[in-house]
């Protein structure tokens, strides 16, 4: 992967949001053959691994907001 010099690279704001969009874009590419979205998948792996762990437990573990939860 070559990497592009912008004006922006000396920003930390700018760079991590580059990296966060590239791992999304990533992360999106390994759970598409399961058919759900990373955070789906990450929920389902969280309540798997802890049966009868409460949505507000949830939210806080996977830093989502309760209303994602309970979606």
């Amino acid at each position: 992967m070559a990497l592009k010099e912008s004006k922006f690279s000396h920003c930390l704001y700018y760079t991590t949001n580059v990296l966060s969009r590239k791992l999304t874009r990533m992360a999106e590419e390994t759970f598409s053959p399961l058919g759900l979205a990373p955070t789906y998948a990450y929920l389902l792996m969280t309540v798997n691994n802890q049966p009868g762990i409460q949505p507000g437990q949830i939210s806080d573990e996977l830093e989502l907001k309760p209303s994602t939860v309970t979606r």
